[in-house]
Formats: structure tokens, C-alpha cells, sequence
């Protein structure tokens, strides 16, 4: 490892649907309280044609590309979509799984799923060091360097470039004659982490950071190290 048409947009509709009611509710009935109530709120008003209500469900988001007027007019003039809408959100709000993830002030991410009528913490928050994702993997590198755990970098290092490596090795390499590079590169991760795209195809992933570099990484028994800083 080197150092350094209607149908896409009801879709989009099904998609927001299902989250529009942790934040907003419905102004003629008691607030959904549930992502599941929301979805039943939103479905029932939209079979009503009660569409104060169902638009007032939508995310921000959703209502600053589409007007209130222009959502009442998509809902009726296409009524056999309207109701594959309908149909799906019922058949899927029992069983859909909502997700949400948190981002920390240095890129680190938690996700949280909603299970019951409570938001739950996934394992990430017990498995500080994860490697599950390239987006965990390097907010685990970040974590760890900060933390001056050489020990939990070594987990990093892809098995073919691990000979002759050690936490000395290491550690020697890092805060000796390539610290500052590495610092420069652990910076461009940290500002970069929360929103920079990662490509990710089959076994290997890349991302570009803060300052021009790319990092690759590569996928091993389940566990994403880094290859490369280029």
C-alpha cells in the first residue's frame, strides 16, 4: 500500500413517499409518528383526494420541484398509475426497512434503522474500525491514524503487500521521512469522506479526495483495504 415520461418521476415519488413523514406531517389528521404511518397517511389522502394533505407530506425537497399544483394534476390525469402508486406503497409499508445515516463533523457515518416505533443503531457504532464498505473502510483508516493505532492500519494493507511489514515498519515510515505526506493525504480523506462519489466495481473501489489524489482500494474476504494513494 503506497502512502498516499410520468413513470422515473412516480418512482422518485414512491421513494420520497416513504420518508416524507419523519419530518412533515398531515395537517387533517394526528401526525404520522412512524414511517409506516406516514406511508398509510400519504396513501389514504391520495385515495381521498384529500391533496392539501398528501403534498403536505412530501419532503422540502420534493415540494421545491413540484408545485402544489402541478402534483394534483399528475395524480389526476394518469389515474391507472395513480393506483399501482397506491397499490405499492400498501403492500410495501408493512415490510419496507427505512434507513437513515448521520454524518459526523470528520466525514465518520452511523446508519440507523427504524425497527417498531424507534430508531435503532446498526452494528457500525460497536465496530469502530469496520471494513464493510470503501466508505467505512476509509473512515476506519482515518479513525485509526488519528488514534496512532498501527496495530489497526496494518488491517488495511491488501495480504500480497503485507511481507516484510510490521506496526514498527509502520510506524517508523509514517512519523518519520513520509509523515508529512501522509498527513496531507489522511486530511484530503477526512474533508472529503462525507460526500465524495466512490466508484466501486466488482472487487476494487476508488475515490478522489481533498488536493487531487485518488485512493484505491481492494476487497478481501469480505473486507475493504486500501491499495493505493495516487
Amino acid at each position: 500500500m503506497g502512502p498516499a415520461s410520468s413513470r422515473p418521476v412516480w418512482s422518485h415519488l414512491l421513494a420520497i413517499s416513504f420518508l416524507a413523514g419523519v419530518l412533515l406531517g398531515c395537517h387533517a389528521e394526528p401526525e404520522p409518528v412512524t414511517p409506516k404511518h406516514a406511508v398509510d397517511a400519504y396513501a389514504k389522502a391520495v385515495r381521498e383526494k384529500r391533496y392539501d394533505d398528501a403534498y403536505a407530506l412530501l419532503s422540502r425537497d420534493a415540494r421545491r420541484v413540484l408545485t402544489r399544483k402541478e402534483f394534483e394534476r399528475r395524480l389526476e390525469s394518469d389515474p391507472e398509475e395513480t393506483a399501482l402508486l397506491l397499490a405499492g406503497l400498501g403492500a410495501s409499508s408493512d415490510e419496507a426497512t427505512v434507513r437513515a445515516t448521520i454524518t459526523g463533523k470528520n466525514g465518520e457515518t452511523l446508519e440507523l434503522v427504524y425497527e417498531g416505533d424507534a430508531w435503532r443503531i446498526e452494528e457500525r457504532a460497536v465496530d469502530l474500525y469496520g471494513q464493510r464498505t470503501p466508505r467505512d473502510a476509509l473512515g476506519s483508516f482515518v479513525r485509526a491514524y488519528d488514534a496512532e493505532r498501527w496495530d489497526v492500519l496494518l488491517r488495511f494493507v491488501p495480504d500480497g503487500e503485507r511481507e516484510g511489514m510490521d506496526e514498527k515498519v509502520l510506524k517508523s515510515a509514517w512519523q518519520g521521512e513520509q509523515k508529512a505526506e501522509i498527513a496531507a493525504i489522511v486530511e484530503g480523506l477526512r474533508a472529503s469522506l462525507s460526500a465524495a462519489p466512490i466508484e466501486e466495481l466488482g472487487g476494487r473501489a476508488s475515490m478522489t479526495y481533498a488536493g487531487g489524489g485518488t485512493v484505491e482500494l481492494v476487497l478481501e474476504r469480505g473486507l475493504w483495504k486500501i491499495q493505493d494513494f495516487k
